[in-house]
């Protein structure tokens, strides 16, 4: 299983021995740099068009709604993006660029 994990390029399992055997496996950390280029996307795209929805963001950024309404939920609590106006009929504003 060692030699199939460094094969891979994926970080080492780690093993614990005590009352009981622990095998834990690390994700590898592409998911930051996934999570950092969906959120630049999802600001290019809302600069590009302020009324984009949900659903058009997600099918352009290739993720689900349920990933596109986490990532707006960071951006608004980050203070980066802002909904002006009703769901349906709004559009979003940039209120900062990320630093």
């Amino acid at each position: 299983m060692k030699n199939l994990i460094s094969k891979a390029g994926l970080p080492p399992i780690k093993f614990e021995f005590d009352a009981f055997f622990t095998a834990t496996f690390q994700r590898p950390k592409t998911r930051e740099k996934t999570r950092v280029k969906t959120r630049e996307k999802t600001i290019d795209l809302i600069k590009n068009n302020p009324k984009i929805t949900s659903a058009e963001l997600a099918e352009i950024l290739e993720i689900t709604v349920k990933g596109v309404e986490w990532n707006i939920k960071k951006l608004k609590e980050e203070g980066i993006i802002k909904r002006i106006g009703p769901t349906k009929g709004g559009y979003w504003e940039i209120i900062k660029n990320e630093p």
